[in-house]
């Protein structure tokens, strides 16, 4: 019997819009789960993913991501801070402040690709993901 991870990604909706760096951390969550599936499936582990839709209200929790019901920055050295966000302004039509994060010493306006391989692979507890953890 399989173990189910569940991943949720918040993300804020405008008229079936999401901002562009909510959707980058999407796609780069989505080849992550790409990456490390087969090795997942070995260790009895099958991965869910459920988008949370946030409405302007709530556009301080866009852009997170919980792996196991913890947030990431909870499993990983990966800071969260607050910029400007061009794009979620775009759809909101006022100035907004979204989630930008700091990881290994550079700072990203989506999550990047080794942090959700490093935070998967602490979770389930894998040692190997395949020919390049990180590739």
């Amino acid at each position: 019997m399989s173990k189910i991870l569940l991943i949720r990604w918040y993300h804020l909706e405008v008229d079936g819009q999401t901002c562009s760096r909510c959707q980058q951390t999407k796609s780069t969550l989505s080849r992550a789960i790409e990456h490390l599936a087969p090795a997942c499936r070995s260790a009895g582990w099958q991965i869910s993913v459920e988008d949370i839709i946030l409405s302007v209200e709530q556009i301080e929790l866009s852009n997170r991501v919980e792996i196991a019901g913890r947030p990431i920055e909870d499993i990983i050295d990966i800071r969260i801070h607050m910029n400007v966000c061009d794009s979620c302004s775009h759809l909101t039509g006022k100035k907004e402040y979204c989630r930008s994060v700091e990881y290994q010493g550079k700072m990203y306006d989506d999550i990047p690709y080794a942090a959700f391989l490093e935070a998967i692979r602490k979770v389930t507890s894998l040692t190997t993901a395949g020919p390049t953890l990180f590739g």
